[in-house]
Parts: structure tokens; sequence; C-alpha cells
């Protein structure tokens, strides 16, 4: 991964995510739930430079994200 001035940074961590997608007979679409979870540590050339801890979950129509580490998704 880059940044816009050039630097190289490495992700080190998991990602996990599991989505159930079953059609429903009232309706032209399909209904999703399930979740992906990114829990990475970003290293530079310099060392740690920061984590993302991201979540982002579906259930019921409903949509819960959350985003508690220091470097965030643009």
């Amino acid at each position: 991964m880059t940044d816009e001035e050039g630097a190289a940074y490495r992700l080190v961590g998991t990602a996990r995510g599991n989505f159930i997608t079953a059609a429903d007979p009232d309706a032209e679409f399909l209904l999703r739930q399930g979740f992906c979870h990114f829990k990475v540590n970003l290293i530079g050339e310099s060392g740690f430079f920061g984590t993302v801890d991201f979540l982002l979950r579906r259930k019921n129509g409903e949509e819960v994200i959350r985003d508690r580490g220091s470097c965030h998704f643009a």
C-alpha cells in the first residue's frame, strides 16, 4: 500500500467475513446479512504507523459500521 506521497506500508493482521444471501419471494432483490471485519496494523519504513479496526455488519436490513482504529477508510 502507498500513500499520496509515495511512502510504502505493509498491512499485517486479519480480515474476516461471512455473508448469507437468500432470495426473498416477496421482493425483486436479494436479502443479504452478515459481516466483514478488518483488524490490521500498518507498518511503514520507520516502523509502526497505525491501526485499522473496521467492522461492517448487516442484519434484518439494518447496517452497523464501527471504525475504532487510528487510520480510517476514505
